[in-house]
């Protein structure tokens, strides 16, 4: 893979950004990143923290948030947008009883969030993975690459099992970035897998 020519990066071959989970602990996360977007700036309101990196990783909703980096939002941008998806996603729980088996919140609203006007918008959430280089929003970063983790129930050996969704996997070409979104979000017994 080509190293960009950037006098922000670290002298590296390959930088990995890593994000954890943890749900509203996602508001935290993105005020850290746009910290040090504006500190490794310089100055330059066009800088991203992706600038900087070669792979995004998260899960749930640091899956979430490093989807979004991933689309060409900088952290500036999400720390806005995080807040409103949250409350949207969150502010009412669907009327079950409480049971391990069903899901608390209506992953509906979680969706909606992410493809409104204050998410990001429809045409990002519709985007195929293998495509998310090509996004005008990616200007600054054309060789990005997205993973996102969720589990998987395998059959065979009747257990849940780690998948990876990478936007240069076999499934890239299959799965949109909220696939992706909504399969690292769908904790168990929070929403819908």
């Amino acid at each position: 893979m080509e190293v960009l020519p950037n006098t922000y990066r670290a002298d590296k071959k390959y930088t990995v950004l890593s994000l954890d989970g943890g749900g509203v602990r996602g508001l935290m996360t993105t005020e850290i990143l746009a910290k040090l977007e504006e500190e490794l700036s310089h100055g330059d309101p066009d800088f991203k923290i992706t600038s900087v990196v070669d792979l995004v990783i998260g899960t749930s909703a640091g899956g979430l948030i490093a989807s979004a980096l991933a689309c060409g939002f900088s952290a500036r941008e999400l720390k806005r947008k995080m807040k409103t998806i949250i409350q949207a996603t969150f502010s009412e729980a669907v009327k079950r009883e409480d049971n391990i088996n069903f899901a608390k919140y209506d992953a509906k609203g979680l969706e909606e969030a992410i493809k409104s006007d204050a998410g990001l918008g429809e045409d990002i959430p519709a985007t195929k993975l293998c495509n998310i280089k090509k996004l005008p929003t990616n200007k600054h970063n054309p060789h990005i690459r997205l993973i996102t983790t969720t589990m998987h129930y395998d059959n065979v050996t009747r257990s849940f099992c780690p998948l990876l969704i990478d936007s240069e996997g076999d499934l890239a070409s299959e799965y949109t970035v909220l696939d992706a979104m909504r399969a690292t979000s769908a904790a168990p017994t929070y929403f819908e897998g």
